[in-house]
């Protein structure tokens, strides 16, 4: 027969009766053998009387064939089925609270990760824009200063030449001041107003040449 035993609420088990009695058993320890409705005291297990030194007090064998049913005190340190169910559900709330937390905490990862995506896009946007503006404005600069400097250099050849006519209208009225046979005075004076009406027409152009070129700060000569 084969026989468990509860010890410092240790169940121990199966044992020959010899392993049994080598526990060293005191009455108070629970055995169980088949044919037992409940696991009984050690000092009442008919087997352990020679042991114990007493009779048995032990109910007639039940047919049955029981499994041990556990221990009190396992189960006061367990639980009862109420308090496995209960544990049970704190357990199962305590993983849902984990999975929302965890999940939340995901959350929050993505939304920081995909925002500074979107600003890190954002930014290299801006900077992509910012050089084609400048690129275009440093182009637009450059046109700027070629058509600037085509504008200053066609002015002064218009002022080279004008220059040049005004000089020669000067050379001209020189020589029609000076007396001529067979030339009235009337032809005198018609022909030196004309020389002065061209080079008044010459000089003007030329100060209107020479205010532009002052604005593109070239220095020249107002007359």
């Amino acid at each position: 027969m084969l026989y468990y035993i509860i010890q410092n609420s240790e169940q121990k088990g199966p044992l020959n009766l010899d392993q049994l009695i080598e526990l060293k058993p005191c009455t108070e320890d629970l055995v169980w053998h088949e044919g037992l409705l409940d696991w009984q005291k050690a000092n009442t297990i008919i087997e352990l009387k020679d042991y114990f030194g007493v009779g048995s007090t032990t109910p007639p064998p039940n047919p049955r064939i029981l499994p041990p049913p556990l221990p009190k005190s396992f189960k006061e340190e367990n639980g009862d089925d109420n308090s496995v169910k209960s544990k049970k559900k704190r357990n199962s709330s305590s993983h849902v609270v984990l999975i929302v937390v965890f999940v939340f905490v995901l959350a929050l990862i993505a939304i920081f990760y995909f925002g500074s995506m979107i600003q890190d896009r954002i930014t290299h946007q801006r900077n992509s824009e910012f050089i084609e503006r400048s690129e275009a404005q440093k182009k637009q600069a450059s046109i700027d200063k070629e058509k600037r400097q085509q504008r200053i250099a066609q002015l002064q050849n218009e002022l080279n030449m004008l220059e040049g006519l005004a000089s020669e209208c000067s050379i001209r009225y020189e020589e029609a001041s000076k007396p001529k046979l067979f030339r009235l005075r009337s032809e005198k004076e018609k022909e030196l107003d004309a020389i002065r009406t061209e080079r008044n027409g010459y000089l003007e152009r030329i100060n209107t040449i020479a205010a532009e070129l002052q604005g593109y700060g070239v220095e020249v000569d107002v007359y």
